[in-house]
């Protein structure tokens, strides 16, 4: 794959975060996703195995993250406050 090609490639998965970012279902997902991960919670819990999978899990949920921060960063915030919103 050349430069040109990789930066196409870039941009449509940017858009294409973007487009799910942007509608309430696809935060939803989004959030699901998250949750399942386990990201913001501990890994850890006495049996090795188990452990190691919630790590993985857990890079999972923050490279989902990081994607969405990077390419949807306002639609982010609103997830972060739907989700405030649904805890209460």
């Amino acid at each position: 794959m050349n430069q040109e090609e990789a930066k196409r490639k870039q941009q449509e998965v940017k858009e294409a975060w973007q487009f799910v970012m942007s509608s309430n279902q696809g935060r939803l997902v989004v959030r699901d996703v998250l949750r399942m991960s386990g990201v913001g919670l501990s890994p850890f819990n006495g049996a090795t195995n188990q452990t190691i999978k919630n790590v993985g899990m857990q890079d999972v949920g923050l490279q989902v993250t990081n994607r969405v921060r990077e390419f949807a960063f306002d639609d982010y915030v609103k997830l972060i406050q739907e989700e405030n919103e649904h805890v209460r």
